[in-house]
C-alpha cells in the first residue's frame, strides 16, 4: 500500500523513491540500536517494548486518521511510519533470533524453516490488509494495529507459559 498512499493519496509522485528509501532507514537505525540495547535488556524485553510501543502509536494514530477522514497531514503519516518501522526492525531481529534458540544446533535449517514460515504468514495476512486499500491510510493503521496487539498478546501468552514450566 505504500506505493498508493505515497503517490496517489499525497501527490508525491516522483518522490515516492526517496521517501520510502528513508523510511527504510528507520528498520536500519533500529538494527543499530537494537545491537547496542540488546545485551542490556534482553531480546524478550526489546521485542516487548517494540511491540508495545508499536501497538500505541497505532492507538494514537487510529482516531487522528478519522478525524482527517484517513487521509492525516503528512508530516504526522510519516512520524508515524517511522515509529512503527524502528519497532518493526527491533522486533524482526529480535523475534528471528528467539526463534533459532531452540534451533542452533541445527542453524541452516532452522533459518530456513523460519524464513519460510515467516513469509508464508507474512503473504497473506499483507495481501489481505492491501486488500482493503481504500484511498486512505485506515487499512494500513488498522492492520498495523491488529498485528501488533496480536503480536503482543502472543509474546505474553508465550512468556507465560514459560514461565509455568
Amino acid at each position: 500500500m505504500s506505493q498508493q498512499i505515497f503517490q496517489i493519496q499525497y501527490a508525491l509522485h516522483e518522490y515516492f523513491p526517496v521517501v520510502f528509501a528513508a523510511l527504510a532507514l528507520a528498520i536500519g537505525f533500529a538494527s543499530f540500536v537494537n545491537g547496542k540495547l540488546v545485551s542490556r535488556f534482553g531480546m524478550a524485553n526489546m521485542a516487548m517494548w517494540a511491540v508495545r510501543l508499536q501497538s500505541v502509536t497505532a492507538v494514537i494514530m487510529l482516531p487522528m486518521a478519522f478525524g482527517f477522514e484517513g487521509h492525516p497531514p503528512l508530516t504526522f503519516f510519516i512520524i508515524y511510519c517511522v515509529v512503527t518501522l524502528f519497532c518493526v526492525g527491533i522486533l524482526f531481529g529480535n523475534l528471528n533470533a528467539m526463534a533459532m534458540t531452540p534451533v542452533g544446533h541445527i542453524a541452516g535449517l532452522g533459518t530456513a524453516v523460519v524464513g519460510s514460515l515467516s513469509t508464508l504468514v507474512a503473504l497473506p495476512v499483507s495481501a489481505a490488509i492491501g486488500a482493503f486499500y481504500d484511498g486512505t491510510v485506515m487499512p494500513m493503521v488498522m492492520g498495523f494495529g491488529v498485528c501488533s496487539v496480536l503480536t503482543w498478546w502472543l509474546l505474553s501468552w508465550v512468556k507465560k507459559r514459560a514461565t509455568n514450566h
